[in-house]
């Protein structure tokens, strides 16, 4: 009879829910273009996020007015307090014009484009 109990648990399967962003959290507000906000210099990190959980990460050029799309991404976010990117967690804020990543102790602010 203890088999009978024991048994079910070793043989339950994990779940592959963390690598499918489509079913998880999407906050829709960050969902467009992002360039960050810092007026020292003029190459600066650049965001899409795209509704399905994708999105490109790269640099934009102000003086072109040109995006190097470097990285493709997939993103989530948690509780409209945290993002995830490719399993890095931010703490973050919207507004949706605004947006503030938190990494670290190090805040990168955006404007979107």
């Amino acid at each position: 009879m203890a088999l009978a109990i024991v048994l079910p648990l070793v043989f339950t399967s994990c779940s592959d829910d963390d690598d499918d962003y489509a079913s998880k959290e999407h906050d829709t507000s960050i969902c467009s273009e992002w360039i960050e906000n810092s007026s020292n210099r003029y190459i600066f990190d650049y965001y899409r996020f795209y509704k399905d959980g994708t999105g490109i990460h790269g640099s934009y050029e102000s003086d072109i007015d040109w995006i190097d799309e470097d990285d493709d991404i997939t993103w989530y976010t948690e509780d409209n307090k945290y993002l995830y990117i490719d399993g890095a967690k931010y703490e973050y804020w919207c507004d949706g014009s605004s947006l503030e990543l938190t990494r670290n102790g190090k805040t990168k602010y955006y404007y979107e484009k």
